[in-house]
């Protein structure tokens, strides 16, 4: 259980217990068992940081555990919140993520679920702490930010000048489309992601109670399975925006192609300047599979241009 004095709201069925240092769940009964509690975190948190260590293998496809703030009386799940990867996990397997806060977040909720008609969950450790933004960082990334955006757009200065011009402003439009996409705040994210798909969260009945700004007056947020989901649509469209950018330029140079596969990782790391952003390997994987498809399509484009000049001459 976590080191912190708060109570576990459990759903039917489902029990908790120490085990030394760690925990262990039992679910009995069907449907979706769960066990959810509060966790304090300071304004000044950008983040959380969930830890999940493993005593034995979980039974697969059936455990699931989520960290989701509260933010005027409902849990946000309109942002990433669940933290994955048990499936074929192994004892002592160690699980981290970092799940992004937003200005006016209260309290975080954890929850524990296990979708197996019951069954045993041992925990070595489950553990959350908040993560503050260093004063002397801020003052670095107000710096870096801008720093980076104008070496980029010296990068791509000479497509302003490339011919035809609907063909550039189409992909420095794209580019443009990247760099915000990127460099948007965990907020506006979420309020994109909320348009784009109707939007999830759990919502108090009662939204008097929230003036009581107190943990029990939110207590019922806790007395429901948080929704299963991922927050993949956005890795998604970047990997067509890649895709569709490299594609567009490469169109006008032939150098596109690596100078996309070079903002790939560039991207991601510049959203360590971002407050409630961090970079991820997996992000930039995806945006460089959407240069390599544009790419094998330029080649095709090239070779048939080659072979177009050479029948004519």
């Amino acid at each position: 259980m976590e080191d912190e004095n708060s109570r576990w709201e459990l759903s039917s069925g489902m029990s908790g217990s120490r085990a030394g240092a760690g925990s262990v769940w039992r679910g009995t009964g069907p449907g979706v068992l769960f066990a959810a509690r509060w966790r304090n975190v300071s304004v000044f948190a950008f983040f959380m940081e969930l830890e999940v260590c493993l005593a034995a293998p979980p039974p697969e496809g059936a455990l699931f555990v989520f960290l989701a703030s509260e933010n005027q009386g409902a849990l946000d799940f309109n942002r990433q919140y669940g933290l994955y990867g048990f499936d074929g996990a192994g004892p002592q397997t160690c699980l981290r993520e970092t799940f992004p806060r937003i200005p006016g977040d209260g309290p975080a909720a954890l929850q524990i679920q296990l979708h197996s008609d019951g069954g045993l969950l041992r925990f070595a450790k489950l553990a959350s702490r908040p993560l503050e933004e260093n004063a002397n960082w801020l003052r670095w990334r107000l710096a870096l930010l801008p720093l980076g955006l104008v070496l980029i757009a010296l990068a791509y200065r000479p497509y302003l000048r490339a011919r035809p011009g609907v063909i550039a402003l189409v992909g420095l439009l794209g580019l443009a489309s990247i760099l915000f996409g990127c460099l948007a705040t965990v907020d506006v994210k979420a309020f994109a992601f909320e348009i784009l798909t109707g939007g999830r969260e759990l919502a108090l009945e009662t939204p008097t109670a929230v003036n009581a700004i107190s943990r029990q007056a939110l207590d019922p947020l806790l007395r429901q399975p948080f929704p299963l989901g991922g927050f993949s649509i956005f890795t998604y469209l970047h990997a067509v925006l890649f895709c569709g950018t490299t594609l567009m330029l490469g169109l006008l140079r032939r150098s596109a192609p690596l100078e996309m596969l070079a903002l790939a990782p560039v991207t991601e790391v510049m959203q360590t300047l971002v407050p409630g952003r961090g970079p991820g390997l997996s992000d930039a994987l995806v945006d460089i599979s959407g240069v390599a498809f544009a790419t094998l399509l330029l080649i095709g484009l090239w070779r048939t241009e080659r072979i177009g000049l050479l029948l004519k001459h």
